[in-house]
């Protein structure tokens, strides 16, 4: 058995400020999202039989851009 804890919120920003911007039909930023997730399923292509998500919840960020996509990529967690 194999276990990682992410921490969501650095994953995030992290991929968030790397990666290029892409827009989703919507016109929503996904970049980041996308960047967690080819990260997650990297790590179940190496062998990761379990994979937790955690992160923070700040009011300071619920309007942002950012905090948009923390509020997308927490719902694809939930929705995986």
């Amino acid at each position: 058995m194999e276990i990682h804890l992410v921490d969501g919120t650095y994953e995030l920003f992290r991929h968030y400020y790397a990666l290029p911007s892409a827009r989703d039909v919507n016109g929503r930023e996904v970049a980041a999202v996308r960047g967690v997730v080819a990260s997650v399923l990297g790590m179940i292509k190496e062998g990761a039989t379990h994979v937790a998500v955690a992160t923070d919840q700040s009011s300071s960020l619920s309007e942002t851009t950012y905090g948009q996509t923390i509020r997308q990529a927490t719902v694809l967690t939930l929705i995986s």
